[in-house]
């Protein structure tokens, strides 16, 4: 489901990387209510950023569903304060940006995954 990069031009330490992801996945779910087993977030080292970017994050969720704009405005805001402070560095040094995708393109556990919100009906039919 959601799937974030995290882009950097130098490596994160572990510790780093563990506080990263539990961000990242803690501002998705408290904001979209999505399961945080579906949040997976992948750190690419090694990019050349412009605009003296110390970090990119490149976000692909589903649209349709409960994603309104406003929630991904929200989604957006509390991802971007969520690594300032998991960082403790300027807002201008972090970048943005997200790649919506019609949830019916996302296909997983050999299903066509539902509109966002409705993952709690298809894990009870799991179940």
């Amino acid at each position: 489901m959601p799937l974030y990069f995290i882009l950097s031009k130098s490596k994160f330490s572990s510790k780093e990387k563990e506080r990263l992801a539990k961000t990242i996945t803690d501002v998705h779910c408290a904001i979209t209510k999505a399961p945080s087993n579906y949040v997976t977030v992948i750190f690419l080292s090694g990019y050349r950023l412009k605009s003296r970017k110390k970090i990119m994050l490149l976000g692909n969720i589903r649209e349709g569903g409960n994603r309104t704009k406003e929630m991904i405005e929200q989604l957006g805001h509390g991802l971007l304060m969520g690594i300032v402070n998991t960082l403790h560095t300027a807002t201008h040094k972090v970048g943005l940006q997200f790649l919506k995708i019609p949830f019916l393109w996302v296909w997983e556990s050999g299903k066509v995954l539902p509109a966002p919100g409705q993952e709690p009906v298809q894990i009870a039919n799991l179940q």
